[in-house]
């Protein structure tokens, strides 16, 4: 049996100190074949140059700025695989994670998407993997719409689609700069299988920056994420305990952002917002020991003011 062929799909936009390190993870993977489409959205720094190292090991096209999910658009047309991966420029993968991901999409022909579970790497590289007690090596698990909502989504870069299934599900929509990842894998999960496999392949970075600017962004795309859905979606129609759940789940992201960028009010109005939608909001089957401690990071620093260490002023 001929290996399907995979196209990685990697939109980047000013992140050539990270591109080289990413598409090293694509290079290394122990799966192949594979072609690597990095789309660059109008990076205005050297990342065209860093990239032209690698000849013609990767497929490089360069568009205005449109946004990540234009980018990601442009990179699945352009593809020529059957199955799809994406790979957000700043992200690395493990060198097994298409194999094992082909593996599983191979022998489950009515699964759209196969996801992997990731970790965190801080700025300065060091790994944080809150799953890895949790998490066997093998097997996956289904989940369903309802989990997409209540749960949440996985990071785009531990994604492995059929290109059919994205094409089918009309791409990701351009007009929302967040939760777009969610509403395209709601949209795949109404139409066929997603599963997820149970086991960290995907390093996610985590960034420092404006996180209650973010939350703004996150509030306002997510919302309109989710208006879109239930009315669009005929699946989701009338299903208003399912709309409360997503909502509990929206608000309670935003509150760790909130927290995260300073703004202990409005985190704490978000998270009182998510239980009196949902009063099991806080509850994360999916990364319990992950959102586990955020809650109890939140619970000490974000009711009660933070301790001044001895000696400071």
């Amino acid at each position: 049996m001929t290996s399907p062929l995979v196209s990685v799909v990697i939109p980047t936009y000013n992140y050539g100190h990270y591109i080289c390190e990413t598409v090293e993870s694509a290079l290394a993977q122990t799966y192949s074949p594979v072609e690597i489409i990095v789309v660059d959205d109008g990076s205005t720094d050297d990342t065209r140059e860093r990239l032209a190292t690698y000849g013609n090991r990767v497929r490089y096209i360069r568009q205005q700025n449109r946004g990540l999910s234009a980018a990601r658009n442009t990179g699945i047309q352009a593809a020529q695989g059957a199955f799809i991966a994406l790979l957000d420029s700043d992200d690395l993968w493990l060198p097994d994670k298409l194999e094992r991901q082909v593996a599983v999409a191979v022998h489950q022909p009515d699964a759209g998407l196969v996801a992997s579970e990731a970790f965190t790497i801080c700025e300065d590289g060091q790994r944080l993997d809150f799953e890895k007690e949790r998490c066997p090596r093998e097997g996956f698990r289904e989940l369903t719409v309802r989990d997409l909502l209540e749960f949440g989504a996985f990071s785009p870069s531990s994604v492995l689609t059929r290109r059919d299934a994205l094409l089918d599900g009309g791409g990701f929509d351009e007009g929302l700069k967040a939760a777009e990842d969610l509403e395209m894998w709601i949209r795949i999960a109404v139409r066929s299988r997603v599963l997820r496999l149970n086991a960290s392949l995907t390093g996610q970075r985590e960034h420092s920056g404006s996180m209650s600017h973010q939350a703004d962004r996150m509030f306002q795309n997510h919302r309109r994420a989710i208006d879109q859905l239930f009315v669009s979606v005929p699946q989701l129609r009338g299903r208003l305990k399912w709309r409360r759940i997503a909502e509990a789940r929206m608000h309670r992201e935003v509150a760790f952002m909130r927290f995260s960028g300073g703004d202990r009010t409005g985190a704490l109005r978000d998270l009182l917002r998510s239980g009196c939608r949902w009063p099991f909001a806080l509850r994360d089957r999916q990364a319990k020991k992950k959102h586990l401690e955020r809650a109890k990071m939140f619970l000490r620093y974000g009711l009660v003011r933070k301790p001044v260490a001895e000696g400071g002023s």
